[in-house]
């Protein structure tokens, strides 16, 4: 799979470490311990331009004596802890990101070419919606199904 991002928000490697230090400070304020394996995840999540997989990541650190486990088991904590967000694209494989800024995916349903994009024009109708429902909105996942102008 092809994926392409908003390149005006690449971090700078000073950026990214000051970005993993308040990652773990976070982590820490929380009650978890700080280990080499979470630094590594967090550290390759911050680099990376797109969402990855377990087994991408897994690919990435298993020179570092990385497990496939180990990088489960951390991915499903740092997300319950609100540091990685999850994306599902059509193929069914959960890839993950640093949560750095809100932002969706498109996909293309031909060729599986993906892309960022942000705006959330449709958050005010969410919102009204979860209102008349009792619901207080906490965050919203967004998949869009495309054909890109390539396939079209």
């Amino acid at each position: 799979m092809k994926v392409s991002t908003c390149h005006h928000h690449h971090s700078p490697k000073e950026l990214q470490s000051k970005q993993l230090e308040t990652a773990l400070e976070q982590l820490r304020k929380a009650g978890v311990r700080i280990t080499n394996p979470r630094k590594q995840i967090l550290g390759a999540l911050l680099k990376d331009v797109k969402p990855l997989s377990a087994e991408g990541l897994f690919q990435q650190l298993k020179a570092k004596g990385l497990d496939l486990v180990t990088v489960y088991r951390n991915l499903q904590l740092l997300e319950e802890k609100g540091l990685l967000q999850k994306f599902e694209f059509a193929d069914g494989i959960k890839r993950f990101e640093f949560r750095k800024h809100h932002h969706h995916y498109i996909e293309c349903k031909n060729c599986g070419d993906v892309q960022s994009f942000e705006g959330c024009d449709f958050e005010g109708s969410i919102l009204k919606i979860l209102e008349f429902k009792g619901f207080k909105l906490i965050e919203h996942q967004l998949s869009v199904l495309g054909i890109c102008p390539a396939c079209a």
